[in-house]
């Protein structure tokens, strides 16, 4: 029997990864930072949780564009895709932001 990835059988995205070179460039450590429920499997939806988790957190969009310097994936298209992939999106709107 296949164990649910959540409580509702929703994908959970990984966002720790958006933060987590910051905190090694910072302050040389990383730390888990969260888990986020998808709401949906499209691009604008995944963004929008990635954004919703930050904002629940505290992080705006101001100081994600001050410190966020990388984004990594599993390299599905979604993510990575070159005109419409969550990456593409993001450095768009984050020009500094790596991706891998």
């Amino acid at each position: 029997m296949k164990a649910p990835l959540s409580v509702t059988d929703r994908p959970l995205l990984f966002s720790s990864v958006a933060i987590l070179e910051t905190l090694l460039m910072t302050y040389g450590y990383g730390v888990f930072f969260d888990l986020v429920e998808q709401t949906g499997t499209t691009v604008a939806q995944i963004k929008d949780d990635v954004f919703r988790c930050f904002n629940s957190h505290g992080i705006s969009k101001e100081l994600l564009a001050e410190v966020w310097v990388g984004f990594c994936s599993d390299g599905a298209s979604v993510m990575t895709g070159r005109q419409t992939g969550l990456a593409t999106l993001l450095q768009q709107e984050f020009p500094n932001l790596v991706f891998t």
